[in-house]
C-alpha cells in the first residue's frame, strides 16, 4: 500500500490549498490539523503549540487515522452526538476502500521526520515568501509568538539533537522590536529546519507556493509523480476552478481560508499593502535564510 502523505509548512503558507489539491485526486482520507490546540481532538491530547512527539502511541495512531480499533470507533461515534455513527461509518468505508491517509497540519510541522521514520509518512512541505507571510498574518490578525517555540523544551532539544544551531532564537526571542521582526524570525526558524531536512531527506517534497501558483499544472504533476499519484482530469478541474477567477482579497478581509481568489495577484499583494520600511525590515531580518530561496527580493 502506498504511504500516507503529510502536508505541512509554516502557518499562512498555503497548506490548506495544497492539501485540497491532493484531495482532488480522490485517493485520500483527510486528517486535518489534529495537533492544533484550538481544535478539539478526541483521540490525542495536545498540550500546546507545536507539540514535539518523541514516542509512538495508540492514541497518536488513532488521531492520524492509522489505528481503527474499537476505541477509535467508539470515539468517532461520540465525536458528534447527532451524526457520530454516520461519521464513523464513513471513515470505516474510506479505510475499507484503501484510501491513503492525508495529514494536513502546519502545527505538526516539526514532527515531519518522526512521522516519516515511524510511519513511512511522506512529507510535502510548502514554503512562502517572508513578505507574503507577514502580509497574510497582518490581514488575519495572527499573533503567534516565538516564545511558543523557544520555550518548548522538548521541541528545542529534539531539534538540537539533529545538529541544528538555535542560539540565534534562544538568545534574542524576547528582544524583538516589532511584530514584523518577530514573524520574520519565526520564518527564519522554519526555513532553518527545512534546510536541514532537505539535506537529509532527498525523497521528501519541497515546493514554494509562488512556483505552484505561477505554474500549477506542471508543479502539481511533479509533486504527484514524487508521491505516487496520477494527475487526472479531477485535479486539473480543481486547479482551474481555484485559479481562474478575478476575486481579489481585501486587506480588511479577516477570513483565514478563501477558496477562490486571484492567486497570482495575491502572492504579490504585499508590495502594495506593506510599507517601504516594513519591506526593508523584512529584507534585513530574513536575508541570511531567504537569499537563496528568493534572491530577487534581496538584490536591491
Amino acid at each position: 500500500m502506498k504511504p500516507p502523505i503529510f502536508i505541512t509548512g509554516m502557518p499562512r503558507s498555503g497548506t490548506t490549498w495544497l492539501g485540497k489539491i491532493f484531495l482532488s485526486s480522490g485517493e485520500f482520507n483527510e486528517k486535518s490539523e489534529p495537533f492544533n490546540p484550538v481544535v478539539k481532538n478526541w483521540h490525542y491530547k495536545v498540550t500546546g503549540w507545536y507539540d514535539y512527539i518523541e514516542n509512538r502511541s495508540a492514541s497518536l495512531e488513532r488521531a492520524l487515522g492509522l489505528r481503527t480499533d474499537l476505541k477509535w470507533f467508539w470515539t468517532e461515534i461520540n465525536y458528534n452526538s447527532a451524526n457520530g455513527l454516520r461519521y464513523a461509518l464513513g471513515n470505516v468505508k474510506l479505510m475499507l476502500f484503501s484510501k491513503r491517509i492525508l495529514l494536513k497540519d502546519p502545527i505538526g510541522f516539526f514532527n515531519a521526520d518522526f512521522f516519516y521514520r515511524n510511519y513511512e509518512m511522506l512529507p510535502v512541505i510548502i514554503i512562502k515568501h517572508p513578505a507574503s507571510i507577514v502580509c497574510s498574518a497582518q490581514r488575519v490578525g495572527w499573533k503567534f509568538r516565538m516564545s511558543h517555540l523557544v520555550e518548548n523544551k522538548n521541541l528545542m532539544q529534539g531539534l538540537e539533537s539533529l545538529g541544528l544551531d538555535l542560539d540565534r532564537w534562544k538568545t534574542n526571542y524576547q528582544k524583538y522590536d516589532s511584530d514584523v521582526e518577530e514573524i520574520c524570525e519565526i520564518w527564519n526558524f522554519f526555513i532553518h529546519v527545512i534546510e536541514k531536512w532537505a539535506e537529509v531527506y532527498k525523497n521528501w517534497g519541497f515546493i514554494k507556493l509562488e512556483d505552484l501558483i505561477m505554474d500549477p499544472i506542471n508543479m502539481t504533476e511533479n509533486l504527484f509523480l514524487k508521491t505516487g499519484l496520477e494527475f487526472t482530469h479531477r485535479t486539473l478541474a480543481y486547479l482551474n476552478e481555484t485559479m481562474n477567477n478575478n476575486v481579489v482579497i481585501s486587506e480588511n478581509d479577516r477570513r483565514a481560508h478563501i477558496r477562490n481568489r486571484n492567486s497570482k495577484f495575491d502572492i504579490n499583494s504585499w508590495k502594495n499593502r506593506l510599507s517601504s520600511s516594513e519591506i526593508d525590515d523584512i529584507r534585513k531580518t530574513t536575508f541570511d535564510f531567504g537569499k537563496n530561496l528568493y534572491p530577487e527580493f534581496y538584490q536591491v
